[in-house]
């Protein structure tokens, strides 16, 4: 998985996301899918789904900001 601020989130995107444990289902595999990581620090070791993407989407906006200039 590439960590989550290294993928272009600028354009047309579709973030989808899935429980740890069971993740997601092979429809979600293949081209045009590109797996993404939130690497933790400290002591924690997983985010809870709402949390995950709440990080996603507040990323997504950041680079269409930066983009916007």
């Amino acid at each position: 998985a590439t960590d989550f601020d290294a993928v272009e989130l600028t354009g047309p995107v579709a973030l989808v996301v899935g429980a740890e444990p069971a993740g997601l289902s092979e429809t979600w595999a293949g081209v045009g899918v590109t797996p993404v990581a939130i690497p933790l620090l400290g002591l924690a070791d997983s985010l809870n789904v709402s949390a995950s993407a709440a990080v996603l989407f507040y990323e997504a906006r950041r680079q269409r900001r930066a983009a916007q200039g």
